[in-house]
C-alpha cells in the first residue's frame, strides 16, 4: 500500500512538472547567496541564488557540481530541483518568500554526484551527455542571477532522510578563446587607424578587441604612411592579451656612428649628426668618411619604408708567426 502511495505521488509529481511554466508564490526554509568559485552545504527545503558577473566575456555557462547524499540515492524521486527566473524580490540571505516563473523541474538522480551545466549564452558548446544534464533556461544578458531551488518531493519519507544535506558547488564553464586588445599608434602617440590581418586573414577589430582561440597567431598591421610591423602573439585562454604596437613613418632613415676625429659627408656636405636616426630621401646617396689619412667613400640606394646603419670601424689586426 506504502508503495502504491509513493508511485502515484510520484506520478502526480511528474504531471506537475510537465505543465506548462508559470509564475507562483513559494516560500524558503533558507535562501543561500554564492558567487562563482564558491560552494554550500544545504538543507533539502533551502534555496541558492549564484551572482552571475557584469563581465561575461569568457563565461558561457555555469557548472553546478551536486553531491548526494547515499541516502538520497537510495529514496530515488524523493528531492526534487527546481530553477526559477524572473524571481523577486532580489534574493538575499535572510529573505525566504519569492515570487518567480519555473523554468525546469526534476528530481535528483540515484547518484551521489550530479553534474549540472546551465548555458548563459545562445550559442556555446555545452552538450548533454551521460555525465552531464544540460539544462536549457531562457538567456537573458542582464540577469543578475540564477535561482536554484529544493524541494521534498515524495511522502512517506522518512524524517532522517530530510535532515541530510546537498553539498554544491559553482564553477564557470569558459570558451575555448582568448581576446586580443590591440592599440596601434604613431611615434607621438596618436591612434592610427590601420589595416589589421590575422593569420593571412583581413580583420575588422571592435574597439581594438577581437576574440581568438588559444594559441600562436601572427598579426601585420599595414597604413599607406607607415611603415608595415609583424608580431607574433601567444592566446592564452579565457585571459586578455594587451599588444602596443608603435607604427614608423615610411620615410626612410639614416644612422651614421663614426671615432670622434673622424670627417663625415653626406653628398658632399659635412654630417654632423652623429649616433642620431635622421629622414634621408630616397634614391642613390654618397658617404664619405675621413680619419687621418684614411678616406672611405661608398654610395648607398635609399628605399623608401626602410633604415640604415651606418658605422666606420677601423681594425687593427697582429699576427705572430
Amino acid at each position: 500500500m506504502v508503495c502504491f502511495w509513493k508511485t502515484f505521488i510520484f506520478f502526480i509529481f511528474l504531471i506537475a512538472i510537465s505543465i506548462q511554466l508559470y509564475g507562483e508564490t513559494f516560500r524558503v526554509h533558507e535562501l543561500i547567496p554564492l558567487k562563482i568559485n564558491e560552494n554550500a552545504e544545504i538543507g533539502i527545503n533551502d534555496s541558492i541564488a549564484v551572482r552571475l558577473p557584469e563581465d561575461r566575456t569568457f563565461i558561457e555557462g555555469l557548472e553546478f557540481i551536486i553531491q548526494i547524499p547515499k541516502i538520497l540515492t537510495e529514496w530515488r524521486d524523493s528531492v526534487a530541483m527546481t530553477v526559477y527566473n524572473n524571481v523577486s524580490p532580489a534574493p538575499e540571505k535572510g529573505i525566504i518568500d519569492f515570487y518567480g516563473t519555473k523554468q525546469y523541474v526534476s528530481t535528483l538522480p540515484s547518484k551521489m554526484t550530479w553534474l549540472v551545466h546551465i548555458p548563459l549564452r545562445e550559442s556555446t558548446s555545452i552538450k548533454n551527455d551521460g555525465y552531464v544534464t544540460k539544462i536549457e533556461i531562457p538567456v537573458n544578458e542582464n540577469q543578475e542571477f540564477l535561482f536554484l531551488r529544493f524541494q521534498p518531493a515524495m511522502k512517506g519519507v522518512p524524517d532522517d532522510v530530510y535532515s541530510e544535506k546537498l553539498k554544491i558547488s559553482v564553477k564557470p564553464i569558459l570558451i575555448n578563446k582568448g581576446m586580443l586588445n590591440l592599440t596601434v599608434k604613431d611615434t607621438d602617440s596618436n591612434d592610427v587607424s590601420a589595416e589589421i590581418t590575422i593569420d593571412d586573414q583581413n580583420t575588422i577589430l571592435n574597439n581594438g578587441k577581437i576574440l581568438l582561440s588559444p594559441g600562436n597567431h601572427s598579426i601585420t598591421i599595414h597604413n599607406d604612411n607607415y611603415r608595415n610591423e609583424t608580431h607574433s602573439i601567444i592566446i592564452e585562454q579565457a585571459k586578455i592579451t594587451d599588444i602596443n604596437i608603435v607604427l614608423k613613418s615610411s620615410e626612410p632613415t639614416i644612422c651614421i656612428t663614426a671615432p670622434d676625429n673622424a670627417q663625415i659627408f653626406l653628398d658632399n656636405a659635412n654630417f654632423i649628426d652623429l649616433d642620431k636616426e635622421k629622414v634621408i630621401s630616397e634614391g642613390e646617396h654618397q658617404i664619405k668618411m675621413q680619419i687621418g689619412g684614411y678616406e672611405v667613400i661608398r654610395t648607398i640606394n635609399i628605399q623608401k619604408g626602410k633604415s640604415y646603419k651606418v658605422n666606420l670601424a677601423i681594425e687593427l689586426d697582429i699576427t705572430e708567426e
